[in-house]
């Protein structure tokens, strides 16, 4: 029997799923889709039921003024263009990776975090309120967006620490929404794609090409327990932002020009060369859950 895509597209809350390919089982020991939704990653300990609540209007003002002024923020991050995936060369995406103090595991001297949902969600909050202007690929990374990281990245942990006493426990996106989503300004998961089995980038390039029809939308991608966003700008232009440490390297944003034809694909390469070089785990098992903010 052929091989056939494992990508699984679900709307949430409803139980409906959408599956890619004419088959509707996926057995354990064979290759083909499954019917069911995989919920990935699984939290590794009992999630609190403390619930952060909705920040006051004098705690969004000075979200705004975050944006506004860039203060205390790391030394300019220089652009590194037409990055290498292997021996070939990724024209159209640029790289910023930030100090290595500038991660959410190592910043204001920690020594580690589990906040990679609250920051995503974070992040996405203040790239809305703040209208950033997408830096442009090859050029320097503005300081608005370095403030924007900063502060979801220390906002993030300060959740995360709150709702669980400093333990490194793992949250699942759902999970995330339903401990900090009135903080965060996140309503629901609206569509949730699990990416298994055979042939992952491909799977991972479809659902990205499906991405990139939504402008102004908000993604979560979570790959090896680590979560990361997905942007897809008004322009649709992608652009990714990852809080974690990347070997000798703090949080990285990568900027892809919108080539539709070509701009999911080189995402997908660019991800798995990313993920690889960073914590020598590429893709093969990843979800994205698209997330709406009110």
């Amino acid at each position: 029997m052929p091989a056939t895509t494992s990508v699984i597209a679900s709307t949430v809350p409803s139980a409906t799923v959408i599956v890619s390919s004419p088959s509707s089982t996926h057995p354990a020991a064979t290759e083909g889709v499954s019917s069911t939704v995989n919920t990935f990653p699984v939290s590794t300990a009992t999630v609190s039921s403390t619930v952060i609540t909705s920040p006051s209007a004098s705690t969004m003002n000075s979200i705004t003024a975050a944006c506004i002024s860039a203060v205390n923020v790391v030394p300019v991050v220089f652009a590194v263009p037409n990055c290498m995936v292997g021996n070939d060369v990724v024209p159209g995406v640029t790289e910023w990776y930030f100090p290595h103090e500038m991660a959410q595991s190592t910043i204001d001297n920690r020594n580690g975090s589990s906040a990679c949902v609250f920051i995503a969600m974070n992040f996405g909050l203040l790239y809305k309120r703040c209208g950033l202007d997408t830096t442009l690929v090859g050029q320097s990374m503005d300081t608005q967006w370095q403030a924007v990281l900063e502060k979801a990245i220390r906002d993030g942990n300060q959740v995360h620490d709150e709702l669980f006493d400093q333990e490194g426990v793992i949250v699942t996106v759902e999970e995330g929404i339903e401990l900090a989503g009135d903080q965060c300004q996140v309503t629901q998961i609206y569509q949730e794609y699990n990416v298994f089995g055979t042939n992952p980038l491909s799977q991972v390039e479809t659902v990205i090409s499906s991405l990139l029809l939504q402008k102004f939308s908000f993604h979560v991608l979570v790959v090896n327990a680590m979560a990361m966003l997905i942007i897809v700008d008004s322009q649709g232009t992608l652009i990714f932002i990852d809080s974690h440490v990347h070997g000798s390297k703090g949080a990285v944003i990568s900027c892809f020009t919108p080539d539709r034809d070509t701009q999911a694909r080189r995402f997908s390469l660019w991800l798995n060369a990313m993920l690889t070089q960073s914590c020598r785990l590429g893709v093969s098992i990843c979800s994205i859950s698209s997330i709406s903010y009110s």
